[in-house]
């Protein structure tokens, strides 16, 4: 009950030497509440970042286990 979105690069941020981790989690922050309007039972998980090696971030997009 999940599926993983997976983005390389990011054109937005190109070219900037050091990027603060504040970007990262804002941009998450615009995923999560645009996931949130979409359908607000939903929940995103960040599974990679960006980092010096890799400019890979992948989401999971999932429903939360029902109790009971």
């Amino acid at each position: 009950d999940a599926i993983e979105v997976r983005r390389t690069g990011w054109r937005l941020m190109r070219g900037l030497k050091s990027l603060s981790p504040a970007v990262v989690e804002a941009w998450n922050g615009l995923n999560e509440g645009a996931l949130a309007v979409h359908n607000r039972f939903l929940e995103l998980d960040v599974i990679a970042r960006p980092n010096y090696t890799e400019p890979v971030m992948v989401w999971r997009i999932r429903r939360p286990p029902r109790d009971g």
